[in-house]
């Protein structure tokens, strides 16, 4: 659908799964899942969990959106990069700038939020191949 989830409180919200703060030994209170759509396609998709209530108001999630279409066109760019050496060089390590990017969009927004766990899910697309 394209379009996010905000739970703002876990505890009394039946759409999350309590088995992962079980396994994980954590509390989670906050969740926010949002799509990385990029300029013709969805390629990923972010969650962040926090355990505090409504930890991530209309301010922070306005900044998360403007982060993730920025997030989203550089993991386009890393798949018309790919393809463009898969076409030029076989055997060519092409997934490292994708994870390099996937790697740097989980921290920043950590960083960035003071979010307690941030997961990017990229999507099987044109030019990605996961390792």
């Amino acid at each position: 659908t394209r379009k996010g989830v905000y739970i703002e409180d876990a505890l009394t919200d039946s759409r999350f799964a309590h088995n992962m703060d079980q396994l994980l030994g954590t509390q989670t209170r906050t969740v926010l899942c949002l799509p990385l759509v990029g300029r013709s396609e969805m390629v990923g998709v972010v969650q962040l969990f926090d355990s505090r209530v409504g930890a991530y108001g209309p301010e922070q999630q306005a900044l998360i959106k403007h982060y993730l279409n920025v997030a989203a066109l550089a993991l386009e760019h890393c798949a018309m990069f790919t393809r463009k050496m898969s076409q030029v060089q076989a055997g060519v390590p092409i997934d490292r700038g994708r994870r390099a990017v996937h790697m740097t969009v989980a921290k920043n927004l950590s960083d960035l939020l003071g979010a307690e766990r941030c997961m990017v899910f990229v999507l099987e697309c044109k030019g990605y191949r996961h390792a």
